[in-house]
This record gives C-alpha cells, structure tokens and sequence, in this order.
C-alpha cells in the first residue's frame, strides 16, 4: 500500500471534523480584527507594527495549541479503537504509516491556516485595512513552518498515549510549557548564561523551542531586531551569522527527526 492512500484516507477524516472550519473562522475573525486596528497606527520599526505584533501573537498561541490537540487525539483515537494495530498487520512498513500521518496533519492545519488567513485578507480588504503583501507572506510562511515543527510532535504524544483523555493531557501541558513556561526559562538563562557563550547559548535556547524560533525569526527578518534592544545585540547578530542559521537548521532538523524516531520505535513494537 502507497503512503498516499494513508494520507487520502487521513484528509477524509479530518473533513468531517466540523471543528476544522470552526478554528478557520476563529482565525480569520481574530487575524481581521488585529488588521484593521492594527494597521491604523504607525509601524514602530520599519513596518513591524502592531498589527505583525497581534498576528504573530495569534499564530503562536492558537496554531501550537490546535495542532498539538488534533494531531495527538486524532492518532490516540485510532489507536484506542484498534484500526493503527490492524493497519500494522498489513504489509506496511510502520515508517510510511508515520509519514504519511505526519504528512496529512501538516496538509489539513496548512489548509486551516490558509482558510483562515483568506477570510482576514478579504475582511480587512472591505474595511480598507492591509498588511503589506511582504508581511503578510513572511507571517503566513513561517507559520506553516511551525505547523510543520509541531505535527511530528503532535503525532507522536498521540502515538505513545493509551487514550484519547491522556493524549489531551499531555497536548495540554506540552503547550502549556512550549508557550508560557519557556518564557521564564529564557529570562532565566539570559541571566545565568556566561558572557563567552551567550550569543550561541542564548540561540540553542531559543532555537530548541519552534515556537520562540518563529517569533525571533519574524522580527528579524522584517528588520525589527532593534525591539531586544542593546543588551542583546550580540544575540542578534549571532543569529543572521552563518554559524547561528547553522544551529537554527539543526535544531529544526532535531525537531522534526526524533518525535518520528520515537513513533517509529513505538509502532514497530505494534503500539
């Protein structure tokens, strides 16, 4: 069996989920509202305003939350039901079942995304209200990249979860810590981080959560580093340098590799 039919098979499901639309509706609602507020003030620094600032809030706490609920209850439910185990039975190999799993979440929570920002183009657009087309596209490509971060996160807890109630518990506080908790772990280690290693030290940090990558990521690029102001310029310079694009690739890479590593491992001993 091709892993295509999986995710065809795994695009079905997930369309009957009327939730999807719901959490598209929501987003564009919220996203259209922070545009047309937004984007009657002056931009701060060179175009990072307040409408990127609520945007990006928006992507970074409600995109982690959804996809680190659906993907874990979605496989939790059809492990708890048995049709993963009968599935395994089949001449597959367990690696095809974890991508093409991985693959359809990535492609639906894409598509809400999209939905989503579609709705809050054509809302603002009435109210005469835009975000610069370059703003736009680096918001929206780099919040697909989160989603593509966190779905083998997400497949995983659902994979290694024996119910559907555990696999929302540990969503829940995944995103708890990834969102609010990391916030305090950072101000800790700018504090206790020695001088010699902060710049790279400073960017492992960052870079080991997707969440906090995308946020540092966004402002630089849109040239908004001058909001860390001079204490850490260091940092910001670390991160636009060869070395620190580097280390920003390899914990992505790190990212994705082991939750598949992890699933892989636990569906080849049959779940």
């Amino acid at each position: 069996m091709k892993w295509t039919h999986f995710i065809r098979f795994d695009l079905i499901q997930y369309a009957r989920n009327r939730w999807l639309i719901g959490f598209s509706l929501l987003i564009g609602l919220i996203a259209s509202s922070y545009l047309i507020t937004g984007t009657d003030f002056q931009g701060y620094y060179d175009g990072f305003n307040r409408a990127v600032i609520h945007l990006l809030n928006v992507n970074l706490y409600l995109l982690p939350l959804l996809v680190l609920l659906l993907g874990s209850i979605h496989n939790a439910n059809e492990k708890e039901s048995g049709w993963m185990s009968l599935v395994l039975t089949y001449p597959i190999s367990p690696l095809v079942l974890l991508l093409a799993r991985v693959s359809s979440l990535s492609l639906v929570l894409i598509a809400v995304l999209s939905l989503g920002y579609g709705l809050a183009s054509l809302i603002a657009a009435l109210f005469a209200a835009t975000l610069p087309i370059k703003d736009f596209l680096i918001l929206y490509g780099l919040s697909v990249s989160l989603i593509v971060l966190l779905t083998p996160l997400a497949t995983c807890i659902g994979i290694l979860s024996k119910t559907r109630f555990q696999a929302i518990s540990i969503a829940l506080a995944s995103w708890a810590f990834l969102v609010l908790l990391y916030d305090f772990l950072i101000l800790f280690l700018i504090r206790s981080i020695p001088p010699h290693v902060f710049e790279w030290g400073l960017t492992l940090v960052v870079a080991l959560n997707p969440i906090q990558l995308v946020r540092v990521l966004v402002i630089m690029i849109m040239d908004g580093g001058v909001v860390f102001g001079p204490s850490l310029y260091q940092f910001t310079a670390f991160v636009q340098s060869v070395s620190g694009i580097i280390l920003i690739i390899g914990c992505a890479v790190v990212w994705i590799s082991l939750p598949v590593l992890i699933g892989l491992f636990r569906l080849r001993r049959r779940t």
